[in-house]
């Protein structure tokens, strides 16, 4: 029983420390007006809120204050963000 205790927390540590990629768009998913039809842009989930504005700015070109999920949900922890999320 240890050992299969020992590998899970092996699992979930390499679970934490494996890269998340998600999508990010400069606009609302549902407003399609505002960049033209663009694609968004795939990038690494940094480790932080600011880190992840900060990105957003570079590819963008404009500050934003909010990160808003698909469905239009405002996400305050990044730890809620899984793999392929827009």
């Amino acid at each position: 029983m240890r050992l299969f205790s020992r590998n899970i927390t092996n699992f979930h540590a390499i679970i934490r420390h494996t890269p998340v990629r998600v999508i990010i768009h400069g606009h609302r998913l549902d407003d399609k007006t505002n960049d033209g039809g663009k694609m968004g842009k795939l990038i690494h989930l940094p480790d932080s809120v600011e880190d992840l504005l900060s990105l957003a700015e570079k590819k963008f070109g404009k500050r934003e204050c909010t990160i808003l999920a698909a469905d239009g949900s405002q996400v305050e922890e990044l730890r809620a963000l899984r793999e392929n999320d827009h």
